[in-house]
């Protein structure tokens, strides 16, 4: 519970941006407003994290009747959310709910690959012709969530999909026993990434000596959570989650790492966003591989995204990627909020404040902790 004391601020903006900062008990002042923390972010309910799987499906084709709209998707995961919901969105590439929204009136599952979804236009928009395309995604999720760090990933209810690259050997290893095998380094931290764009930018598209194989490693959900409940982030804030360099620093030798990154487009431009890395120390890759559910080559699949970009093809079909329901705890542990990242100095100051330390006057000053 969250008691706020002035309205008109952030808290009033939108459940999703809804966090309690860990200060349990202290008002904290935000610009000239007051709120009063009664209980830490891992005691607080957020309304996204975590609800369970909200539906994502992605649209195979779609007919406009006016008043309705009748769409055949290809779900994703959460199918049961449509049960108990009322309303539906189409998403943008960044997972964020466009509007406006549409009610539910019906839905049918045809198969595990395909479902038909019926849906009734608010009345302001049933004269504006709806415009949906082959690829796009449709969900349950009306939640915005305007930070840079996010977790998208592809999911379903089991596992999620990371990526890494490989040398030939590894690779063939790899999918031959769906484990990785002695080929590999155990002995170094190992990388992983959920964003498919992402890793065609680090590896070149597979041109890159050493990452010529492109693996997707479908990892069981837990030991995904479990890789990131032992994380720290390169650049921590320090005062959330270390006190000071020197806690860091002594932590960070047991721990994974996780560095957020800009995200790319198609045609490799930065995005706003930030995509996951992890990187996992040889102390968890036991973890890690024993998480492994399988393994599949995507490399063919990578050149021939590329080849499409190249020519400038209309239709590229990338992995859908949405917003992964990622455990309250870590939002803290990993940066993830606006006030967790140091995008909001004054609160920040008043947090490092609680706990003894000295306020930051410069963003580049020796507070941040390079990445390495």
């Amino acid at each position: 519970m969250i008691k706020i004391n002035s309205g008109g601020n952030i808290f009033n903006r939108h459940p999703s941006q809804r966090a309690a900062i860990g200060v349990s008990g202290r008002s904290l002042t935000d610009r000239g407003k007051s709120y009063l923390m009664t209980m830490s972010l891992h005691e607080t309910a957020l309304s996204d994290f975590p609800r369970g799987d909200e539906f994502y499906g992605t649209v195979l084709n779609f007919t406009d009747h006016h008043k309705t709209m009748t769409l055949r998707v290809r779900p994703l995961v959460g199918t049961e959310r449509l049960a108990d919901s009322s309303t539906l969105y189409l998403a943008d590439s960044n997972g964020q709910p466009k509007l406006p929204a549409f009610f539910l009136a019906s839905f049918k599952t045809k198969s595990k690959t395909e479902m038909i979804i019926n849906q009734e236009k608010p009345s302001d928009a049933m004269d504006t012709p709806t415009i949906s395309f082959p690829g796009e995604t449709v969900t349950t999720n009306g939640n915005a969530w305007p930070f840079k760090r996010r977790i998208l990933a592809s999911y379903d209810s089991d596992t999620v999909t990371v990526y890494q690259a490989f040398r030939e050997e590894i690779a063939k290893e790899a999918l031959s026993e769906q484990h990785f095998g002695w080929h590999f380094r155990s002995d170094r931290t190992t990388w992983i990434k959920t964003s498919f764009l992402w890793m065609m930018e680090r590896s070149g598209w597979g041109s890159k000596p050493g990452q010529e194989r492109i693996l997707a490693i479908h990892l069981l959900r837990p030991a995904f959570e479990s890789l990131l409940k032992v994380a720290c982030v390169t650049d921590p804030t320090f005062g959330l989650v270390f006190r000071d360099r020197l806690e860091y620093q002594r932590a960070r030798e047991n721990l994974n790492l996780v560095q957020w990154d800009p995200d790319r487009d198609l045609s490799g431009k930065r995005l706003r966003r930030r995509a996951i890395q992890i990187g996992i120390i040889p102390r968890h890759h036991r973890l890690y591989h024993q998480g492994i559910r399988s393994i599949d080559d995507v490399t063919e699949k990578a050149k021939h995204i590329r080849a499409a970009r190249s020519e400038r093809e209309k239709l590229v079909r990338l992995p859908t990627e949405v917003p992964y329901p990622a455990p309250s705890e870590l939002l803290m542990r990993l940066e993830m909020h606006q006030y967790f990242n140091g995008e909001d100095m004054a609160l920040i100051n008043q947090m490092r404040a609680a706990a003894g330390l000295p306020a930051i006057k410069n963003r580049s000053a020796s507070w941040m902790v390079k990445k390495p």
